[in-house]
């Protein structure tokens, strides 16, 4: 009998079918569930017997049949917001069929709601933070019902491999890349947490500007066994942030150019401006694919007062002409509706990314993400601020609260209807360039695309009629396809 059994669940509770299912151009990849594959190959070496079961291989009702079956003395649930109703369900049955089995949340949803979480009385342990210590100490029976691990981080060489055993890799295996080319891939951390302050992202509530990196040497014995393990042809090392420290990354990126490896990373701009020449021509030599960007904001004063990026746009402008005169392809990230973000800011943005275009016209983008306050963070506190957020008050509000984060709904946002309209105005300058552009997507754009051209021209921004028009063919578009309103 396993001594604990990790679940991670889905966020429909009304599929039909399994949430990962073959790849499509569309829906490219499946996710693994690393960070609980993370905490069962932790207690794997404290000697504890672990089981993992991904819900999202199921159907909602085959997963809840899973669900019954489960022995084990110890449950615990990775929770993210978007999947309280689910994991809210899978407890109370666990509950319902045997009181005596004891249920552990954590993830990110405890992480920024601990408190709000602790009153529900389904769940017996709350963790905060990082999961592989308090779930130890819950199995050793010294643990309180809260355990607050947010000023506490393991030892990133404590970390074993994945417990990729405890889990049928192969539905998550396969992936289609940005070049369409198909490959078979896998994530791996080297290191957890990132230095910076970014005042929109949790990570400095879950790590406190702390970066906890794992040894060289033991990343590289970890690639050498999973490419000869699972015939791994691309890797994504999904640290929040891969390049604090380049010098060890020579060796690890001389061992992906070994394997033929294709890879990708998150990256600051600013850090491109200051790599060597060296270091740049091994980015691109050792396979890299793509480095992800989060550029945020074309607008110095957003980026310094605001987002507290510590990056300026000309660093941005800089970072995306470096990569491309070394053929290094570059996804960037934006984000829209900030608080105390005005409509000049979200020009400047616009005229920004016209700007990267010209540099580097094969630039992939992802977004606008509309801001979404994550709880404790500087940019929440910003929100609170300035009104009531109106939150769900418990946890069982949360499941069904409709959080359709898509929509720009948020008392902050000075302008709305130019916040909306500048959406559209980026999806068309970015839908043909986009992560997976469609062929629809592309007749769309390069029709009302030609619009936008003008009005970046002429630096006129009023009267959007043409833009109006869009949006509406947006909708009915994206209706039609089951996508959120933006």
């Amino acid at each position: 009998m396993p001594d604990i059994t990790l679940i991670n669940p889905a966020f429909d509770t009304t599929r039909k079918e399994p949430e990962v299912r073959p790849i499509t151009q569309a829906r490219p990849m499946n996710v693994l569930p690393m960070q609980l594959l993370y905490i069962a190959g932790y207690l794997e070496s404290k000697g504890y017997n672990v089981e993992v079961l991904d819900t999202r291989l199921y159907s909602e009702e085959d997963a809840m049949k899973k669900v019954l079956e489960i022995n084990s003395p110890f449950v615990g649930l990775g929770a993210m917001t978007e999947s309280i109703k689910s994991s809210l369900k899978i407890t109370d049955a666990i509950k319902e069929q045997d009181k005596k089995i004891k249920v552990i949340w954590g993830g990110m949803h405890p992480t920024l709601y601990g408190k709000q979480t602790t009153e529900e009385p389904n769940i017996d342990f709350i963790i905060s933070g990082e999961g592989e210590i308090p779930i130890l100490n819950i199995l050793k029976g010294d643990a309180p019902h809260f355990q607050d691990n947010s000023n506490k981080y393991l030892d990133a060489n404590e970390l074993t491999l994945p417990a990729f055993h405890l889990i049928d890799v192969e539905p998550y295996m396969d992936r289609i890349l940005y070049n369409g080319k198909l490959v078979r891939w896998m994530m791996l951390l080297t290191s957890r947490g990132c230095p910076y302050r970014c005042s929109f992202c949790p990570d400095p509530i879950v790590y406190k500007s702390t970066w906890h990196p794992m040894d060289t040497k033991k990343y590289i014995e970890q690639i050498d066994f999973v490419v000869e393990k699972y015939k791994i042809q691309h890797i994504y090392p999904y640290d929040e942030l891969l390049f604090v420290d380049v010098k060890r990354l020579v060796p690890i990126f001389e061992n992906f150019r070994e394997h033929n490896l294709s890879w990708e990373a998150n990256c600051r701009a600013d850090m491109i401006t200051r790599f060597p020449d060296n270091f740049m021509q091994l980015i691109k030599d050792s396979g890299c694919a793509m480095l992800r960007m989060g550029i945020e904001s074309g607008s110095n004063r957003m980026l310094d007062v605001v987002i507290k990026k510590d990056l300026k746009k000309e660093q941005t402008i800089e970072a995306i002409a470096r990569c491309t005169k070394y053929g290094i392809q570059v996804m960037a990230a934006y984000i829209i509706g900030m608080p105390q973000e005005t409509k000049e800011d979200i020009i400047q943005t616009i005229r920004m990314i016209y700007e990267l275009q010209r540099i580097a016209p094969s630039l992939v983008h992802s977004g606008p993400q509309p801001f979404r306050p994550y709880a404790g963070g500087e940019m929440y506190k910003m929100v609170e601020e300035m009104g009531d957020l109106k939150e769900p008050k418990s946890l069982r509000e949360w499941a069904d609260f409709e959080a359709s984060y898509g929509e720009l709904e948020g008392f902050w946002i000075q302008d709305k209807k130019f916040v909306e309209d500048a959406i559209v105005i980026l999806s068309l300058i970015q839908s043909y360039r986009a992560v997976y552009p469609t062929l629809g997507d592309k007749l769309f754009s390069s029709l009302f695309r030609k619009f936008v051209d003008a009005r970046y021209k002429h630096n006129y921004w009023n009267n959007m009629i043409d833009i109006k028009t869009a949006k509406t063919i947006l909708k009915i578009k994206r209706k039609i396809a089951g996508s959120p309103k933006y």
